[in-house]
């Protein structure tokens, strides 16, 4: 595993455009897709965030920080799926306690989430 020096994509062209083309665009899911299809290539036996670890060819697995739109306590790394995706749905259920999401219709959405419990 390397780690490159760069900074987030915010959809934005390169060079000062101010949107990337369908090009531009293109070549990054291209580059993204290259490097989901590298790390299946590769079996680890916990779920979680990767981190550099001792050499690059040795990544270590970690907690998972956050979700792509939602950031959720860190845990992990985990031993198994059903582990994983089941503390996703905990934490998704007690933010819809909370009031933090789907605000507009809390029962439906806890609902939803308790079914996807179930059905792990």
């Amino acid at each position: 595993m390397e780690q490159m020096a760069g900074k987030p994509w915010n959809m934005q062209g390169p060079h000062g455009k101010r949107f990337a083309d369908d090009k531009d665009k293109e070549r990054v899911w291209n580059g993204l897709a290259d490097i989901l299809i590298e790390i299946q290539r590769h079996s680890f036996s916990k779920a979680g965030s990767l981190l550099l670890g001792p050499s690059p060819s040795e990544p270590i697995v970690s907690a998972v920080a956050s979700e792509r739109f939602l950031v959720l306590s860190p845990s992990g790394p985990f031993d198994t799926a059903s582990d994983y995706y089941t503390s996703v749905v905990e934490q998704n259920m007690a933010l819809i306690a909370d009031g933090q999401l789907f605000t507009s219709y809390p029962v439906n959405a806890y609902l939803v989430f308790s079914f996807l419990k179930s059905q792990i």
